[in-house]
This record gives C-alpha cells, structure tokens and sequence, in this order.
C-alpha cells in the first residue's frame, strides 16, 4: 500500500506505521543518512546495530519499546564493552528514535539516555600515592606527556631519525589526527609559508556487506573529519627540522613510509609503541599525542579559537571538552593569580 507519511492518518496508516519493527526503521535510518556519512561513520554505525543492538531488538516493534529494554540492554553490553563503544549504541539509538519520530513512526522518544562518563578518572582501581595523583601521568581521565616526557620522545626520535618517527613528531608538535598522519606528503607541507595543507584521512573500514573470500575491511581515503580539509601552521623549530628531513624524500612520498606507499593507521601505531617501550614509557594510545599537543598549547597561552580552527573541530566547545586535561601544576600556576587582600596570613 502506498502512502505519504505527511498524509492525514488514518486507523488503516496508522496501524501500518505501528507495525514497524526496530530493525525495518534502522535500515531506513541507515539508507537515508548514507549521503551525509562519511563511509568509516556508515561503517561503525552498522557494526554496532549488526553486533549489539539488533541481536536483541531486531523483531521488536519500535512503537513497543520502553525505557527497561533500553536499561536491560545497556546493562548487560556495559560488562564487555568499552565506554567509547557504549557512547556509539547510545548515539546509534538515540538517533533511530529521533529519525522515528521525524518520519511519525513515533510519537516521542521513550528513553532516557545516560550522559557519557568517559572523562572520569581512568585510574579509580589503583591505590595512588598523595605525590603520584599531583603527577601529570594521574592528572585527569586522558593520558598526557609531561614535559619531561616530551623531552625523552623528542630527542629519542630525533636521534633515531626514520619516515616513521618523522611523522611521530609531526603529530606531538601539530595535534593531528593518526589518519591525517598516514595521508599526509611531503608535498603537502609548504616551508615557504611554513604551512600544512591537511587534505585526506587513510584509514580501515569495515565493509558492510562483505564477499565470501573477500576481506572484512578495507583501506580508503577520505576527506578529513568533518569533512573539512584545513590549512595550519609549522612550528618554527619543527619547521626547520622537516625541511632538512625533506631533502632526502620526494615530494609525492608519503611522510610516514618515505616511499609511494601510504602507511596505515594500525602500522603507525605499532611503531608509536617500539617508540614507548623504547623510552620505558607506559603504553598508551596515540591519541595522547593529541591531547598532549591540545594541553600544551592551552598552558601556552594559545588562543582558543586558533587552537580548535587547528586541531579542526567543528566548536570551541569540542576543542575545551575533549582535549584541554591542564596539569595540576599549570592549575596551581593559574590558582596563585589570585591574592588574598591585606596580607591576613
């Protein structure tokens, strides 16, 4: 039967709308945002119906749905799954609702969704000494490098010199993301202007229907996060740095391979953690290069907006959330600017 949702209902519509399950408004969901996905957001978005969500809601009716099967499910996935991945199943549903809703498969949204508790302190289990929670290694829920730290990374690799740890440096002292990391050139960096054109992310998908013989996932490129390629600055000493490193590659080779052959994110990461053991570091996700470049520049004084235009959020508001983890003593620093009048101590 053929009708238009927008239509005055009837007892008739209305029952074939209600009729709907859960996994035949994920599919429309699914089809009718594909256009504005980037392919590795389709990708993980259909992981997790396929992997968490519709195993347990597949056959139900939407309309059925209530706020205990919400709790029940979340529940029973928070025993095995990571926060990072339980934030996606909220995203994934939360958006289903909505999209059921925009489309009057709902009449509203009978759910309420847990806030992310992913910037808690990531160390609650260990039994800390008074001197190690005012450590930067304790300081906050994501790990950042002290300065120290940074001094042991930085000379390490400049004395160990190869395209890997060339591009390692790259993203302590420019904030980029892994992906970006991998697709960036030598041509894309200009030392005249001393600028770097960030045009592409490589990255591994999984893809959503795979072949029999064929691989689960797949290498691509695509344009940056959010869609948006961006121009940011060198740092000066860094510029300096590369420009001699560049005497020695071509400008079509790839920075982290030095050859034609772009690196891929799982490679890059493997060689960030030879780097960590070899400076009897904790391992740690790459990511904390970002944080720690993020922070950095905070402590330094560093415009806000110049930094999230950088690290190429879509909100200042991002930029504070998810990457400013201050250390205690940039916070004490911060806290003597406050005097107390009179001398009274």
């Amino acid at each position: 039967m053929n009708y238009k949702i927008d239509d005055e209902p009837t007892f008739l519509k209305k029952q074939e709308i209600i009729s709907l399950t859960f996994l035949e408004v994920s599919d429309l969901w699914l089809t009718d945002n594909q256009p504005y996905w980037k392919p590795s957001t389709y990708a993980k978005y259909q992981n997790v119906l396929d992997s968490y969500i519709l195993p347990a809601w597949r056959n139900k009716l939407i309309s059925s749905l209530q706020q205990s099967d919400y709790d029940m499910l979340r529940e029973y996935l928070e025993e095995f799954l990571s926060q990072s991945t339980l934030d996606t199943i909220t995203t994934v549903v939360r958006g289903i609702c909505k999209y059921a809703v925009s489309k009057h498969f709902l009449c509203s949204i009978s759910f309420v969704f847990p806030k992310s508790t992913r910037k808690k302190i990531l160390f609650t289990e260990v039994d800390l000494t008074y001197e190690e929670m005012l450590s930067d290694q304790y300081d906050d829920a994501i790990r950042i490098f002290s300065k120290e730290e940074m001094v042991q990374i930085t000379e390490y690799l400049v004395c160990h010199s190869s395209p890997s740890h060339i591009g390692i440096l790259i993203a302590l002292y420019e904030g980029m993301r892994i992906g970006e990391l991998c697709a960036l050139r030598w041509k894309d960096l200009d030392f005249v202007r001393k600028t770097i054109y960030i045009l592409r992310t490589y990255h591994r998908i999984s893809q959503p229907e795979t072949v029999a013989g064929k691989p689960k996932t797949v290498l691509r490129f695509d344009l940056p996060k959010n869609r948006r390629t961006r121009l940011i600055p060198m740092q000066p000493q860094l510029a300096e740095y590369l420009w001699e490193m560049s005497q020695s590659y071509s400008p079509d080779d790839y920075i982290l391979s030095g050859n034609r052959q772009p690196m891929e994110p799982r490679s890059c990461s493997n060689h960030f953690k030879r780097l960590l053991k070899a400076c009897n570091l904790p391992d740690i996700n790459f990511h904390a290069l970002r944080h720690t470049f993020a922070s950095n520049c905070v402590e330094a004084g560093i415009d806000i907006k110049v930094l999230s235009e950088i690290l190429g959020h879509s909100s200042v508001k991002i930029t504070m959330d998810l990457y400013v983890h201050l250390s205690m003593q940039y916070k004490q620093q911060q806290l003597s600017i406050l005097q107390i009048q009179n001398n009274i101590f």
